[in-house]
């Protein structure tokens, strides 16, 4: 995992700034961080992302010390002009624009810097007006910007008509001075909020505006800030940041080889051509899952697993290299399949080079030709005429977590596992999961969901809490290609911890298009909390269509799902995500459905991050390994989806897609 050493220093908000305060500056394309910050009014965590060069994201948990109160809220930074000779860096945001309403802040802000020093001055609204120093100049627009309402609701909603609003506008600002000579920041800022809210709450006033503080950045990446605040009181905080965008690096793994049981049937069936292939390809840590020989063609046909590489033009280059010294010489051109999870999603065909193939790797796409996918031909050669993996059986050690929980914001569970994948017959397999809880601190988790809609999440640490031992999963499932535009996957079983259940999904994915669609349905039966066979009486079907859009802007994806949600609810969730060869991924997603904002309760809608975090940007961990994670700011029951069964293929299928090979510089 690479580590970013930034440009821009993370306030204790999280964004981009000085202490508490914003400056106009962003952080580099891609670059994700993590802060937590400590002070005398309240304890902060946040993640922030660099969503595109001139846009900055903030989701952030902060709880007050003096009294007993969580608070999630987003925030989000718009780089309006790039700092010249002449004129300043110039960006907008709107603080706590997706919460509450209690850290509900907007500023217009410029920073120029001066060799070591980088000046700061903006205006603020809300909490950042403090006691005002001018008149709203947004009044001249509408008498109603005047006026600022403390009034939310259940919280979670965008108040646009608070966006800019109150009687008076605030100043802001101040100095960083950042060394040449020394991985150190020092801040000093003017800050005016007067902290109302918290007064009113308990808290007492601040006797100072003014704040300093020192931040080290002592390896890079990673940075530790001391702060003395409001000149009465101390801060410390913590960020880590990195960069998502790095290109994935090129390590060859291991042999796939040793993992796999070898079957002596050299005989006349299988030839001596395939034989050796089949023993290269692996050796180099590919996985051929048949290989056939079109002999009117003058080509081979091998269906192409990408076994422990992370980036698809790596895997072909190191098969390649094997199966031109080991196909017969008739051959003329390679067609790979390329096989990404359990599907045939393009076909890259590759000439058989006169010369030695390892005097140079093939350069896509100036050598390769992209080609529409095509199911497995019948009378292929496949793996398991010659190896067989037979049952895999594997241990491991996992956490849980139980996020947001005002009485334990973080609820976790430390679990060993013991996974295991069986084939069982025409390409269905067996998977099953079994967890035993080790050690937790679920026990804070006591609040009863008071929703008024079958319960169908909002139990969610019930499973966790009441069944040490369970069965997480236990499924049959069959995924293939039924031809070049169309695939499916077929499942029923224990689908996850809350349900049991069947259903298919299909992807139809036109040939070098960037969109695609998608229908899924599944019977859903909730299961108990004891975690084995029961069952409650609560059953659903549910089921969306999907459309997809492969976007040409900044490696981002989108989908739009629309259908019937575990609730019973009907409606759409809107997903985008940013995904990049690495293993890299990080989107939102929002649902909307018939369930009025007030049913729906706390956060008014269905919202979240999703994260995929790459644990080795080399990949010597081998394709898969990292923390996948849905991040809810508060999980109700509307909008509610089986996760991993409704529109799950074409993201299943990503590493695959036709940009990755054509516009790979590898």
């Amino acid at each position: 995992m690479l580590f970013l050493s930034s440009a821009a220093s993370a306030s204790d908000y999280g964004t981009s700034g000085l202490i508490d305060t914003p400056n106009a500056r962003m952080r580099s394309d891609g670059e994700f961080s993590v802060t937590t910050a400590h002070d005398r009014y309240a304890q902060s965590y946040s993640l922030s992302y660099q969503i595109l060069p001139s846009l900055e994201g903030t989701f952030r948990y902060t709880g007050l010390n003096d009294f007993f109160y969580w608070d999630r809220n987003y925030e989000l930074k718009l780089s309006l002009l790039e700092e010249s000779k002449v004129l300043p860096a110039l960006s907008v945001g709107i603080r706590d624009m997706l919460g509450t309403g209690v850290y509900s802040s907007e500023y217009v802000v410029g920073s120029k810097r001066f060799n070591e020093f980088d000046l700061s001055l903006g205006f603020g609204w809300g909490r950042l007006a403090g006691s005002g120093v001018i008149s709203n100049p947004m009044v001249r627009l509408h008498p109603s910007f005047a006026n600022r309402s403390k009034d939310v609701g259940k919280g979670g909603t965008f108040s646009l008509g608070e966006w800019f609003s109150g009687e008076n506008v605030g100043l802001f600002g101040g100095i960083q001075y950042r060394p040449d000579w020394a991985p150190i920041t020092v801040n000093a800022e003017y800050n005016p909020d007067q902290y109302r809210w918290e007064v009113r709450n308990g808290s007492t006033s601040p006797t100072s505006p003014l704040s300093y503080g020192l931040d080290w950045e002592f390896t890079p990446g990673y940075t530790i800030g001391l702060s003395h605040q409001h000149g009465d009181s101390f801060g410390l905080s913590f960020s880590a940041s990195f960069d998502t965008k790095e290109n994935p690096a090129y390590t060859r793994p291991s042999p796939l080889i040793p993992e796999l049981k070898q079957v002596a049937l050299r005989d006349d069936q299988v030839p001596e051509w395939y034989l050796n292939t089949t023993e290269s390809i692996l050796r180099a840590g590919v996985v051929p899952a048949s290989i056939n020989l079109v002999e009117e063609d003058g080509k081979a046909e091998v269906v192409l697993r990408r076994g422990a590489y992370q980036y698809w033009p790596d895997a072909i280059n190191s098969a390649h290299a094997q199966a031109v010294a080991e196909l017969p010489s008739d051959v003329r051109n390679v067609d790979y399949l390329i096989n990404e999870a359990g599907m045939n999603i393009q076909t890259v065909r590759l000439p058989k080079p006169n010369s030695e193939f390892g005097l140079g790797e093939v350069r896509f796409p100036d050598q390769a030709s992209l080609l529409p996918a095509r199911p497995t031909r019948d009378d292929a050669y496949e793996l398991s005429d010659t190896y067989t993996s037979g049952m895999t059986v594997s241990a491991f050690v996992d956490a849980k977590y139980h996020l947001f929980d005002p009485d334990n914001p973080l609820g976790f569970e430390l679990y060993a596992g013991l996974g295991s994948a069986v084939p069982l017959f025409d390409g269905w397999y067996g998977l099953g999961i079994a967890e035993y809880s080790l050690v937790d601190n679920l026990d804070g988790n006591t609040r009863v969901s008071d929703s008024v809609l079958p319960h169908v999440r909002s139990d969610a640490s019930k499973y966790l809490k009441n069944s040490p031992a369970r069965i997480s999963v236990l499924k049959a499932e069959k995924r293939g290609t039924l031809n070049s535009n169309l695939h499916y996957r077929l499942f029923g079983g224990v689908l996850e911890t809350m349900y049991s259940g069947a259903g298919a999904e299909l992807l139809y994915q036109p040939y070098h298009s960037r969109l695609a669609f998608g229908l899924s349905g599944a019977y859903a039966k909730q299961r108990d909390y004891e975690g084995l066979f029961g069952h409650f009486d609560y059953d659903v079907f549910t089921g969306h269509a999907s459309l997809f859009w492969a976007t040409p802007f900044y490696n981002y994806d989108a989908a739009f799902h629309l259908g019937r949600y575990l609730a019973k609810d009907i409606g759409g969730t809107l997903e985008v995500r940013r995904t990049f060869e690495n293993g890299w991924s990080l989107g939102l997603w929002a649902t909307l459905t018939d369930v009025p904002f007030d049913t729906f309760g706390e956060g008014s809608f269905d919202k979240g991050i999703y994260l995929q975090i790459p644990f080795n940007m080399n990949i010597t961990g081998g394709v898969g390994s990292g923390f996948n994670a849905r991040v809810r700011p508060i999980q109700r029951d509307g909008g509610a989806r089986l996760e991993g069964y409704s529109g799950q293929l074409w993201w299943d299928t990503r590493a695959a897609r036709a940009d990755v090979f054509m516009e790979s510089t590898r």
